[in-house]
């Protein structure tokens, strides 16, 4: 990859070069016509509190800037003309960044790995980013041990396609594992709970009718069908609706309308197990609950919540992914050059508070007083 001095330096002064476009000939991942399948996504992505998670830290880290950063002799400094630096900004041929780098989290969260195509222009620079579908690539390695990608068919290696495997439990070393996997059988358990709570308010919670048919239905007889049928009509015209409330109940001829309390103490058990099976769903996520449910607020400040949220969950994956992205640098440049999520927007959550982290910057010597400003 090739990267031009942003500054052109003359008699007159320093002039900026404009910023690098984008070759319009950018093409798309060769040999597939579509980039996911029907039905990508894990099924276990269905329970809601699964779901909840992975879209909260697709959501955050999606919005976060990745930057490319350069060591220079009077500190760190954004590398805001490095042509990488503006892929990762735009990566891809179709989808904006948002939607590329939420794709890209799901992906990590719900199959285990991710793989990333690296489309190069005509002169070998790179040009563009492609996310390839998981189900379509099959992994292996060449007798040199090196890394190989079988997509539909076509073999690729390393130079080509970028994987990035989930960092968490599983990781054997070649692919990586995801959390619905790895805790399978604990969201399988939620989705039982969930099931029976949904079974139970359905067929036996609150309170029901109990309709006696007295005389009108005799054992044998093979009417119940058209008894059912005709009591339905009856209580949906003069019972049931707006147009009947505050009215008083007309029973059927012959039949008997009464109600039937079937409530007890199962429903506030059942939600207390399915409150603490929620929480260890978070939990593998690295997610604190209070950031999903709310409830008892155990955070000082707003900015408390949004650190322990950073912290234990966005920064571990945003650190793996950034540094995988890093392999996007050639070889010889990854000492002086590195890619990096900021992380102000999810810290700072009011203007003192960031003055006071500019303040304490510019007082210790951190910032300068342009940077300050």
């Amino acid at each position: 990859m090739q990267f031009r001095n942003p500054i052109i330096r003359t008699a007159e002064g320093i002039t900026f070069r404009s910023p690098i476009k984008k070759a319009e000939t950018r093409s798309f991942f060769p040999y597939i016509q579509r980039a996911f399948t029907s039905g990508y996504f894990n099924h276990l992505e269905l329970n809601p509190t699964v779901d909840t998670c992975i879209s909260r830290i697709a959501n955050t880290l999606s919005i976060l800037p990745v930057n490319v950063y350069v060591h220079t002799r009077s500190g760190v400094q954004q590398a805001w003309w490095d042509p990488l630096d503006s892929i990762l900004k735009d990566p891809a041929v179709e989808e904006s960044a948002t939607l590329f780098y939420k794709t890209l989290v799901r992906m990590l969260l719900s199959y285990g790995n991710a793989y990333i195509y690296k489309g190069y222009d005509a002169n070998g620079n790179l040009s563009y980013l492609q996310l390839v579908d998981p189900h379509k690539v099959m992994f292996d390695r060449d007798v040199t041990g090196r890394k190989i990608f079988n997509v539909e068919g076509t073999v690729y290696t390393e130079d080509s396609i970028l994987h990035i495997p989930y960092f968490g439990e599983g990781y054997n070393g070649d692919l990586g594992k995801s959390p619905l996997e790895v805790h399978r059988d604990l969201i399988n358990q939620n989705n039982y709970i969930r099931e029976y709570i949904s079974l139970y308010f359905k067929n036996g919670t609150g309170s029901k009718l109990l309709v006696s048919l007295g005389d009108q239905f005799k054992p044998g007889s093979g009417n119940l069908e058209q008894i059912i049928q005709e009591f339905n009509e009856f209580y949906c015209t003069f019972v049931a609706g707006n147009e009947n409330a505050g009215m008083p109940i007309i029973t059927p001829p012959g039949a008997d309308i009464s109600k039937i309390d079937m409530s007890n103490n199962v429903q506030s058990d059942v939600e207390a197990l399915l409150t603490q099976s929620d929480a260890s769903i978070c939990r593998i996520f690295n997610i604190p609950a209070e950031i999903i449910f709310g409830g008892e607020n155990k955070y000082n400040s707003l900015e408390q919540k949004n650190s322990d949220y950073l912290q234990s969950c966005i920064q571990p994956l945003a650190k793996h992914i950034a540094e995988c992205l890093m392999k996007l640098i050639p070889a010889d440049r990854r000492g002086a050059t590195y890619i990096q999520y900021s992380y102000d927007d999810l810290v700072e959550t009011d203007l003192k508070a960031k003055q006071d982290r500019l303040m304490s910057g510019f007082h210790g010597g951190l910032i300068t007083l342009n940077e300050f400003r």
